[in-house]
């Protein structure tokens, strides 16, 4: 069940709330990881995601996240045709992070690229913008 991964959460944001600064993230991509680029202005995640452990993957990445600088710009790409369950349920709390952000003045833009047939990423596009209603998320077919 989940419930380790909720005392998981509240331990890692609890820790978060310590002021800790913005660092920057990036990794290059894997054959079970994307690569991911964090920098002030900038964000993006790029190839497939299928990390073992997706908490641990994304754990220093959503740590930056939270520390992002307030009243800023983050253009945001995102390019992942396939991923798991984990790395979705991880994506919808960097989404969370983001909506966050925006409260603190934060203008966000976030440009998502699919495969015109991946119609699997194309549900979970459309799922992402009925939940997060007031986040910009562009559709963006590649070319």
């Amino acid at each position: 069940g989940g419930g380790g991964y909720d005392i998981i959460k509240k331990v890692f944001l609890g820790r978060s709330s310590m002021n800790v600064s913005f660092q920057e993230v990036y990794l290059e991509a894997t054959k079970y990881t994307p690569k991911v680029i964090l920098k002030k202005g900038y964000f993006a995640i790029i190839g497939d995601s299928f990390p073992e452990d997706s908490f641990a993957f994304y754990e220093t990445i959503i740590n930056s996240l939270k520390q992002y600088p307030s009243k800023t710009i983050l253009v945001v790409d995102i390019q992942i045709n396939y991923m798991n369950s984990g790395s979705l349920k991880i994506l919808f709390d960097i989404f969370d992070i983001f909506e966050n952000l925006k409260t603190e003045g934060v203008d966000i833009v976030i440009n998502w690229q699919y495969e015109d047939d991946n119609e699997i990423i194309k549900e979970i596009i459309e799922d992402f913008i009925e939940e997060f209603v007031d986040l910009q998320i562009n559709w963006i077919k590649e070319k």
